[in-house]
């Protein structure tokens, strides 16, 4: 990489999914946090014990952290084969109401459909367990079950609960930071994920757990009736 300098900026999140995209001279940088990975600038070479990647501009130094190592980097000449196997952005005008009761309409759970990155691309766990009990829908039900009025609710509310999300910074539940080590306040948000044996704020009944689409999934199963 030391001949791609200098580095610059191209595509942040919103454009190619969980993807941070640095454009460089000659290709891309394809950054992808997971749970823990940190990407900040720097004006000085620093020594810490998590730094896993320092990149020299002219002017700066571009630093990888990752505390738990889930995260990675890799260059790439183009970004074809990343488009390629990656859905729908949900802010996406293209991604009308028709198209996504289109794409939705399979033989899976509907959980497992919106963390599929090649359906809709950029819903995680957090906010998946979030869109589905505010649209009252089981986790469990299928795509194909999904009815004109549930798709539409889902749809919206997937947009609506993501712009919140991204207004505050994120969901800090362990360990998530951003810049200058800040956490994201969408935690105090959440109605349903990591609420297990809590009383729904909803309904009052009580929040359960279970996996559904090989992650912990949280449900109320009073306001999602199976």
């Amino acid at each position: 990489l030391k001949n791609s300098l200098p580095l610059k900026v191209s595509h942040f999140i919103l454009d190619l999914s969980k993807y941070i995209v640095i454009e460089l001279e000659n290709g891309y940088i394809l950054a992808h946090l997971r749970m823990t990975g940190k990407l900040y600038l720097s004006k000085k070479e620093i020594n810490k014990k998590h730094l896993h990647v320092t990149l020299k501009t002219d002017t700066h130094y571009l630093l990888f952290e990752d505390t738990r190592r889930f995260g990675k980097l890799e260059f790439t000449k183009n970004l074809e084969q990343l488009e390629k196997k990656l859905g729908y952005e949900p802010f996406d005008p293209q991604l009308t109401l028709d198209i996504f009761i289109k794409i939705i309409k399979r033989r899976k759970n509907i959980k497992a459909i919106l963390l599929d990155q090649s359906i809709i691309a950029g819903i995680g766990n957090i906010y998946a367990d979030e869109i589905l009990f505010a649209a009252k829908i089981h986790p469990e039900t299928l795509g194909t079950q999904i009815s004109f009025t549930k798709a539409q609710d889902i749809l919206k509310l997937t947009r609506e609960i993501l712009a919140e999300a991204i207004k505050h910074k994120g969901t800090t539940v362990i360990n998530f930071s951003y810049a200058e080590d800040k956490i994201g306040t969408f935690v105090n948000k959440l109605k349903v994920y990591k609420r297990t044996n809590k009383e729904c704020f909803v309904c009052s009944n009580t929040i359960i757990s279970k996996k559904i689409a090989g992650r912990t999934t949280h449900i109320c199963p009073a306001c999602q009736k199976n």
